[in-house]
């Protein structure tokens, strides 16, 4: 019986320092987890201020394109603001040509004019001497 009561005591102690080496085991896994748990709760803050970074430099390229593509427009009317002040120039120097070269020939007209009236006046004036001679 006392050898009974020793094994049993034994086995007792036994499963006592089992039951303590188990809960010293499950403390350590807890710790662990703990500290696995720390680790990915900084990873998931961390990626998230990433995905918050990458989101905000979206949000400013998507901007940029915007003003790139108003600029782009600004451009196109101004090209074609230019190609119509062009044209407009084209025919106001093809009006001023027109009109000079019209100018040319009144000129050229008057000329001729007063070299005949000229003519015509000396050719009076000769017929007045001629006339006072007789």
């Amino acid at each position: 019986a006392k050898e009974e009561v020793d094994r049993d005591r034994e086995m007792i102690t036994q499963a006592g320092k089992d039951l303590e080496n188990e809960k010293k085991q499950l403390e350590e896994d807890k710790q662990r987890m703990e500290d696995e748990k720390l680790v990915a709760s900084t990873k998931v803050k961390a990626h998230a201020e990433e995905t918050q970074r990458y989101a905000e430099d979206v949000a400013k390229l998507e901007a940029e394109r915007k003003e790139l593509e108003n600029a782009k427009s600004d451009l196109s009317r101004l090209e074609e603001k230019i190609a119509l002040d062009k044209q407009a120039l084209d025919d106001k120097e093809g009006a001023l040509k027109e009109a000079q070269d019209e100018l040319t020939m009144e000129r050229e007209t008057l000329a001729e004019k007063k070299d005949e009236l000229k003519e015509k006046a000396q050719e009076m004036n000769r017929q007045a001497e001629d006339l006072q001679i007789e």
